[in-house]
């Protein structure tokens, strides 16, 4: 009894490792493929609407597509000027701050001339070591490495349009299958109604409304933020501020590391373009309203309805860090909220029977 169990287990974990391997080296294929699943999911309202007024799905999954090709076309357009300046002040900005990282290292080497100078205090028959260690060159990434990636980053973006397309156009058929597919022995037994798909299928069905409705008040919350950070820094003369804002915009979505990548790069930032104790008031600016945001903004709109457990948050963030790397960190917040959402919506709605009382 006990080695059919041990067995039964030992092929769960052997077929959980392999699902794992098979996910992060077909990364170019599924991450692509997720996120398109999770921004159909946050569009799911506009092609329901279209639906409900009689239109062919078609035209919902081309509106859908066409309205997140215009927000990315729009966006490109704005950070277009904003990414040319600073390719235009990279070499400068650079030079600076490789000069602050030579500064760091002359500092380091002079620390390790006085460890020297005490051991061979107390050591003087050791030889002393000659010559010095090259420092590290740093080198930004070249036009070649570009254009190397190019056909990659072309794949997964027809892939991701693809997905999406199909996605909207046919995504009440899957919730559908997957309904009759979970319900099969029932569906056999004419245990069920002939218009009933199952539970899965509203669990489905309602787990799209909360990841729309969670992503719809996150992106709202991230807007204000934006304009906030944006606006904060114009006052504060900081230069590039609209530039500033919708990066604090973008990397909000992906919590916990999205804020201390930004955090980051303000703080080299800020050693660069200014002296003393300007230079930490950029970062502390970001960091006080980012404090505000999470303490204050988010859970008074997000609501507990729809809060997630922060445990679950980080651990989802970091896993599909792992696994996909940046496209996993926008997809792991609404992944998510899916999963939770599944699990607790109710299998059946109040005017639909539950399978337990049809004879």
């Amino acid at each position: 009894m006990n080695l059919p169990l041990a067995a039964r287990y030992a092929n769960i974990v052997l077929a959980t490792i392999a699902l794992f391997v098979a996910l992060s080296l077909g990364r170019s294929v599924f991450a692509p493929f997720a996120l398109a699943i999770v921004v159909g999911i946050v569009l799911s309202p506009v092609a329901s609407l279209i639906n409900r007024l009689g239109l062919p799905r078609a035209l919902g999954a081309f509106l859908g597509l066409g309205l997140i090709l215009t927000i990315l076309g729009g966006m490109i357009i704005l950070l277009e000027p904003l990414v040319s300046l600073a390719l235009e002040q990279a070499p400068r900005l650079w030079q600076e701050l490789s000069d602050i990282i030579t500064s760091l290292q002359r500092g380091l080497a002079d620390l390790d001339s006085v460890s020297d100078e005490i051991a061979r205090a107390f050591q003087p028959d050791e030889p002393a070591a000659d010559g010095e260690e090259e420092a590290p060159t740093f080198m930004l990434p070249r036009l070649s490495d570009a254009l190397f990636l190019a056909p990659a980053v072309a794949s997964q973006i027809l892939i991701f349009i693809g997905a999406l397309f199909f996605f909207l156009l046919s995504r009440t058929d899957i919730y559908e299958w997957a309904g009759r597919i979970s319900n099969l022995p029932d569906l056999r037994a004419a245990r069920l109604p002939a218009g009933f798909t199952g539970p899965l299928h509203l669990r489905l069905m309602r787990a799209e409304k909360q990841v729309s409705r969670y992503f719809l008040t996150i992106t709202v919350i991230n807007t204000i933020f934006g304009a906030i950070v944006a606006g904060a820094f114009m006052l504060a003369g900081i230069p590039s501020a609209l530039m500033w804002g919708v990066i604090a915009f973008l990397l909000n979505f992906i919590p916990y590391l999205g804020p201390l990548i930004l955090a980051g790069t303000l703080l080299l930032s800020g050693l660069v373009m200014y002296e003393g104790a300007l230079r930490f008031m950029p970062v502390a600016l970001y960091m006080g309203l980012n404090f505000l945001e999470g303490q204050f903004i988010t859970p008074a709109m997000v609501g507990q309805h729809l809060q997630v457990n922060a445990l679950a948050v980080f651990l989802s963030l970091v896993f599909w860090l792992w696994l996909w790397g940046p496209l996993g960190g926008f997809v792991a917040i609404p992944l998510l909220v899916w999963f939770v959402a599944l699990s607790k919506a109710d299998p059946v709605p109040e005017n639909q029977p539950a399978p337990a009382e049809i004879a």
